[in-house]
C-alpha cells in the first residue's frame, strides 16, 4: 500500500512538469521522458530506491513493476493514438515503449550502481536522446 500511494503521489506531481507537451509524437515522448528522468535523479526517489532495495524482494518488486507498467502504459497509449492519427499505427506500441523504458532504466540502474549523477541538463539530455533511438528504430514498431 505504501508504495502504491507512493506512485500514485509521484505520478500526481510529475503531471504538474512545465515542460511543453507537444504536437508531434517525438515531442510528447520527449515530454514524458523528461519527466520521468527528472524524477530518477531526485533524492527523493533514489532514497525510496535504497530503502526498497534493503527491503523483502516482493515490495521492490511491486515498487518496479507499479512504476514501470503505469509508465510503460502512458508511452505505450500515445505511441498507438499519435501512429493511428498518422494512418501507419505501430504493430505493437507497447513493445516500443518497453523499449524505450528499459533504456531509461538501465541508466537509473547504471546511476544507482555507481553513483555518477550528471547535472539536470545531461539528465535531460539522456531523456531526448533514448527517445531519439526508439524514433529511429520506428519502422521495426
Amino acid at each position: 500500500a505504501v508504495v502504491a500511494d507512493r506512485v500514485a503521489e509521484w505520478s500526481q506531481r510529475a503531471g504538474t512538469q512545465n515542460w511543453a507537451r507537444g504536437e508531434t509524437l517525438e515531442a510528447r515522448l520527449k515530454h514524458h521522458m523528461k519527466i520521468v528522468m527528472s524524477w530518477a535523479a531526485t533524492e527523493e526517489l533514489r532514497a525510496f530506491d535504497r530503502m526498497l532495495n534493503s527491503a523483502p524482494g516482493d515490495i521492490t518488486r511491486e515498487l518496479y513493476l507499479n512504476m514501470f507498467n503505469l509508465t510503460t502504459d502512458i508511452l505505450a497509449e500515445e505511441i498507438k493514438t499519435f501512429t493511428q492519427a498518422e494512418g501507419k499505427p505501430a504493430k505493437d506500441p507497447r513493445r516500443a515503449a518497453f523499449d524505450l523504458m528499459m533504456l531509461v532504466t538501465g541508466w537509473f540502474r547504471y546511476d544507482m550502481t555507481f553513483r555518477i549523477t550528471p547535472d539536470g541538463e545531461a539528465v535531460l539530455a539522456f531523456a531526448d536522446h533514448a527517445v531519439d533511438l526508439v524514433m529511429a528504430g520506428r519502422a521495426d514498431w
